[in-house]
């Protein structure tokens, strides 16, 4: 069962804090808002008993981008949102094992106060994630995660 990213604040000599963003398997979606000239003017509504999870990464390694991209075939947009989850555990191997075989649409405030919407119910975001231990003492260990998608629309405006 998908849930929401376990907590790390505490762990021993971390530096910094975490960033959160929201995210929501696709197939619990019932409605997307219309979309009106790169904003919703509504949030999406869910299954009864869904609601927003929260995701988490460590302070200033979360990003976004969803680059123009135009070919042949006319034009996309090529969605990637990153994250860093430090230390490496069970709980989040497993978590990330599940989101793997999972679509998602994703919610970000950024630093702005601007919140965005990623993802579709009809063009979802797929996950990834890999996993480093480097030797060094300065060095991170822990969970590198991707959302990604082509998409017809870019990051939507949630007004």
């Amino acid at each position: 069962m998908i849930t929401n990213f376990y907590d790390f604040a505490n762990l021993e000599n971390m530096g910094g804090c975490y960033e959160l963003f929201n995210f929501i398997p696709a197939n619990v979606i019932n409605v997307m808002p219309k979309y009106d000239a790169g904003k919703y003017s509504s949030d999406l509504t869910f299954q009864s008993g869904s609601d927003w999870l929260t995701g988490r990464s460590l302070h200033k390694s979360i990003s976004f981008s969803d680059e123009q991209i135009t070919n042949g075939n006319g034009s996309f947009y090529a969605i990637k949102i990153v994250g860093f989850v430090p230390k490496l555990t069970y709980q989040y191997l497993h978590l990330f094992n599940e989101m793997s075989s999972q679509k998602f649409v994703i919610k970000i405030t950024d630093n702005n106060g601007n919140i965005l919407i990623f993802g579709t119910k009809k063009e979802p975001l797929s996950f990834k994630f890999s996993r480093t231990s480097e030797q060094s003492p300065v060095g991170l260990a822990g969970h590198k995660f991707e959302f990604y998608a082509n998409a017809a629309i870019p990051g939507t405006f949630l007004i």
